[in-house]
């Protein structure tokens, strides 16, 4: 599994669970997806879970990881590592290790907010000049 997606916006990963190439449509107890730098750091910079809503489950067998905007903003631009964990008591237990990229932006906060353009100018987006 490899998510890629440019720091700062919202991203919806979807996925299934199987087991014998079926998909298993019975609502799972627990589901986690973790982003961390590393593998051995002990905190994960990103987090979602089914019982908080940050996974949503359709009721057919697709869940859905929400990723919004102040998930990522803050975060440097890179590689980092991830893994969905979904349980099924008692004891089922199954791990998705993957990569999860964040690639760079033209565009940053500061420039969406305007605070580079000075009051009182107005600004032509063909010639990119304020005047």
């Amino acid at each position: 599994m490899k998510i890629s997606m440019t720091r700062g916006d919202l991203k919806a990963v979807s996925f299934n669970v199987g087991a014998d190439g079926q998909t298993i449509t019975d609502p799972m107890d627990y589901i986690y997806f973790s982003v961390k730098k590393r593998y051995t750091d002990p905190d994960c910079l990103i987090q979602k879970k089914l019982s908080d809503g940050g996974i949503v489950f359709d009721g057919a067998g697709t869940y859905t990881i929400t990723i919004n905007p102040e998930d990522t903003e803050r975060l440097p631009f890179g590689s980092y590592v991830c893994d969905i964990q979904v349980e099924k008591a008692p004891g089922i237990k199954y791990t998705f290790k993957g990569a999860f990229e964040l690639e760079p932006e033209v565009t940053h906060r500061e420039n969406e907010d305007g605070e580079d353009v000075q009051p009182g100018t107005r600004y032509e987006p063909a010639s990119g000049k304020a005047f």
